[in-house]
């Protein structure tokens, strides 16, 4: 088979994407960004442009105007040494998140598990368990839903240097909610009250109210 060879190609689409990814001038590629349907398009075929850090710019801020996240393109964020952007790409990437553990603060990058949807405080009912006293030298969590929060609250503290206040609120209930009720008062009484959005009882009286249950 006879093949033929152009420098250019001589009947194309010149409005079609494939044609403006590939031939067309920044201006055209951006022009055209404005213009079509951003769902249909393939953003990887401008990819190489993205070395480019003028192009680079001008493509995802309007990407970024237009609600659009590519991680192909957003990638270039680490050549251009974009820290903003750089962040968007880390905390947008599964896998990266997935190697830092369920809670990470850092700079360039911020993992949070009740941002993400991936942990939320839970209520069990009723609030009273059946056993008051620790059987055998181990405690142990009988309710299995209890047992699994409560192990997962534990995971995430565990990666932090402090204890926020709302998360010893939760830890507070948790810990009535295994009768270990001197420690739950401990917990308590560090809480700031003024750091808090909703109204927070005196600790006489949450003491008062520990004592009646026990009754």
């Amino acid at each position: 088979t006879a093949l033929k060879v152009l420098d250019v190609p001589d009947s194309v689409d010149e409005t079609s994407w494939s044609y403006v990814a590939s031939w067309g001038s920044e201006d055209q590629v951006l022009a055209h960004l404005k213009a079509a349907n951003l769902f249909k398009i393939d953003f990887d075929a401008i990819a190489w442009r993205m070395a480019n850090r003028k192009f680079f710019d001008a493509c995802l801020a309007r990407l970024t105007g237009y609600g659009i996240y590519n991680p192909t393109l957003w990638a270039y964020s680490i050549k251009h040494n974009d820290a903003p952007r750089l962040t968007e790409f880390l905390e947008s990437n599964s896998s990266v998140v997935s190697h830092v553990g369920p809670l990470f603060e850092m700079d360039l990058m911020h993992v949070d598990p009740v941002d993400r949807l991936q942990f939320e405080h839970l209520d069990f009912r009723p609030l009273v368990v059946a056993r008051m006293h620790q059987l055998g030298p181990k405690r142990v969590i009988l309710n299995d839903g209890l047992a699994v929060q409560y192990e997962r609250m534990m995971g995430i503290l565990a990666h932090q240097k402090t204890i926020e206040p709302e998360q010893r609120l939760a830890l507070v209930y948790y810990m009535l909610l295994q009768n270990r009720i001197e420690e739950a008062i401990g917990h308590f009484a560090k809480i700031d009250p003024t750091t808090l959005e909703s109204q927070l009882q005196p600790l006489t009286k949450v003491c008062q109210l520990s004592e009646s249950a026990m009754a």
